[in-house]
C-alpha cells in the first residue's frame, strides 16, 4: 500500500499516481481478502523531509491482523520505536541508509533483526541496474549484489526489492534480477514491482527462490483479488495458507484474475437445491 499525503495510491514508475483512497479502507479490506502480511510506504515523508505519519498508521494497525510493516520517513530508532508503539510489527528503511547504515546496526540491536526490512530501489537504465532512493530522485553507484550483503551485514532480517522500472507496469516482475539476487542472500528476499495477473506471481515462485511477492495495483482494482491469486497458485503446486472464510478453489480464472461465471446448470442447482437448516 503505497501513500501519498495521507491517502492511498497507486503508483506508475513512482512519477504518476491515481488516488486509491483512505488507508485505513484500504488495510481493512486487504486483510478481508486474505493477505498474508501489510507493507504500507509513505512514499512523500522522507521526499518532504517528514517523519511517519504515526496517528495514521495507529489507525490502520486497529484494523490490520496481520503483521504490518512500515516504511518512509524513518531517520532514527526513535522513529522505530514510535512506529512499534503505533502498532507496526515492521519497519522498512531504505533512503536513511545511504547516509547512515549504520541505522540498521543500531536498529536491530534495539528491537532484533526480525523487524527490520531493508528496501532497495532499483531501476534499469543503459542495462544498468542503479541503487535509487528518495522515490527515484537520488541514486547510488554501488552494484546491487554487494549493496545487499552490506545491508544484511548491518542487521537487515529482510529485504524488499523494490524494481521502479515495473512499477505499474503490469508486465511481470524482473525475473533475472530476483533469481540472482535471492539466490546469494540468506535472508528473506521480498519482489516488488511488475505484478499484473496471477501468472506472474506463479512464474516468480517457479523461477526464483524469493520468500513474498508483494502486490500493490493488482490488489487495488480486482475485488477479492488476494485470495483469488492464492487458489490460483495452490492449484499451481504452490504451498500457500488460505485462511479466509471462502475461497475460490473450485472456480476458474481468466488471465487478469477475473473468476469465470459458473454454467448456467450449476447457478441452477445453486438457487434451487435446498438446504436442511443446521441444528446445533
Amino acid at each position: 500500500m503505497l501513500v501519498s499525503q495521507g491517502i492511498a495510491v497507486q503508483s506508475i514508475g513512482f512519477k504518476k499516481y491515481l488516488p486509491v483512497g483512505d488507508p485505513v479502507i484500504v488495510a481493512e479490506y486487504l486483510n478481508r481478502w486474505g493477505v498474508d502480511e501489510v507493507v504500507y510506504l509513505d512514499i512523500g515523508a522522507t521526499v518532504n523531509n517528514n517523519e511517519p505519519n504515526y496517528d495514521l498508521i495507529e489507525s490502520v494497525a486497529k484494523r490490520c491482523f496481520v503483521p504490518l510493516a512500515v516504511g518512509g520517513g524513518i531517520k532514527n530508532v526513535d522513529c522505530i520505536r514510535r512506529l512499534i508503539k503505533s502498532g507496526a510489527d515492521k519497519v522498512i528503511i531504505n533512503s536513511e541508509l545511504f547516509n547512515n547504515i549504520k541505522l540498521l546496526e543500531n536498529a536491530a540491536n534495539a528491537f532484533g533483526s526480525q523487524c527490520i526490512i531493508a528496501a532497495i530501489d532499483l531501476l534499469l537504465r543503459n542495462n544498468k541496474y542503479e541503487i535509487r532512493s528518495h522515490s527515484s530522485s537520488d541514486y547510488q553507484s554501488d552494484e546491487v549484489d554487494e549493496w545487499a550483503k552490506k545491508v544484511v551485514e548491518y542487521g537487515a532480517g529482510e529485504l524488499l526489492i523494490n524494481c521502479i522500472h515495473r512499477d505499474g507496469m503490469k508486465n511481470g516482475y524482473d525475473i533475472n534480477l530476483l533469481d540472482n539476487l535471492s539466490a546469494c542472500i540468506k535472508v528473506p528476499v521480498i519482489a516488488c514491482g511488475g505484478a499484473g495477473n496471477p501468472q506472474h506471481i506463479l512464474e516468480l515462485f517457479k523461477s526464483t527462490e524469493v520468500s513474498a511477492a508483494a502486490v500493490g495495483n493488482y490488489f487495488n482494482y480486482v475485488e477479492h483479488a488476494p485470495v483469488i491469486l492464492k487458489s490460483f497458485l495452490k492449484k499451481n503446486n504452490i504451498d500457500i495458507r488460505i485462511d479466509t472464510e471462502y475461497d475460490y478453489l473450485e472456480h476458474e480464472c481468466d488471465i487478469n484474475g477475473n473468476i469465470y461465471k459458473k454454467n448456467d446448470n450449476e447457478l441452477y442447482e445453486l438457487i434451487f437445491n435446498y438446504y436442511e437448516p443446521e441444528v446445533i
